[in-house]
């Protein structure tokens, strides 16, 4: 019965994980559990998340690889010193839900533009624990994009 107990400890955190937690959290916020990609640009999603600080979004169905364009960049650059609470948001592939944590609307802009340089969205498992952006790193990265035309 021990053993029963220790597995069962041991696993619930992993079927937590896998069972939809984070879109029965956005559905209890008004978040959509599926965001229609053609018809959400980049500053509309983090408006979103901007809306809803405390809740940890899962992406179920990742937006085309060409989904942020230059002007977007140029849009979420301008956001990425913000300090707004903002919803996190996770991959459905990871196995931890953090709860109760809050991002900001400046990392979850950098977390756009990474999926952008990382060629998929999200480009990590959360946006707030496997995620340390360098500021000044992509502040150089967008002046020598934008100086080549992106």
């Amino acid at each position: 019965m021990r053993n029963v107990l220790t597995a069962l400890v041991l696993c619930l955190p992993l079927l937590c994980a896998s069972c939809g937690c984070c879109e029965e959290n956005a559905e209890a916020a008004n978040l959509p559990t599926e965001i229609d990609w053609t018809q959400t640009d980049p500053s509309a999603f983090l408006d979103l998340l901007v809306e809803h600080p405390g809740i940890a979004y899962s992406v179920a169905t990742p937006p085309p690889a060409d989904w942020i364009s230059a002007n977007d960049v140029e849009a979420l650059m301008q956001r990425i010193d913000s300090e707004e609470p903002a919803a996190l948001v996770c991959s459905p592939l990871s196995s931890y839900l953090p709860s109760g944590e809050i991002s900001t609307e400046g990392r979850e802009a950098l977390f756009l533009i990474e999926g952008l340089r990382e060629g998929s969205y999200p480009p990590r498992l959360c946006s707030v624990h496997y995620f340390e952006p360098d500021l000044d790193e992509y502040r150089a990265w967008w002046a020598e994009r934008r100086g080549r035309g992106y």
